[in-house]
């Protein structure tokens, strides 16, 4: 495995696990990973969006993040 893959390959061991997703507009995202494609658009289930101090701000359900807008990913362990 290439250091270049390393990223998508630890969202893909994510599946099923909680995560926290910063896009770049500033949204926070939390929930469950549904599932991952090659370029990091990533399904997620029981969405929330959230502020900085941990918040709900609104609850989406089942979303799909485009991997363009994502920032930074934080799993849950």
């Amino acid at each position: 495995m290439t250091s270049s893959n390393l990223p998508l390959a630890i969202l893909r061991k994510s599946i099923n696990k909680h995560i926290k997703v910063w896009l770049k507009d500033g949204t926070i995202i939390e929930g469950l990973v549904l599932s991952v494609d090659e370029v990091m658009n990533i399904m997620i289930v029981d969405a929330k969006e959230v502020n900085d101090k941990g918040d709900v701000l609104r609850k989406w359900g089942t979303i799909l993040l485009r991997g363009s807008n994502v920032l930074m990913i934080q799993v849950a362990e």
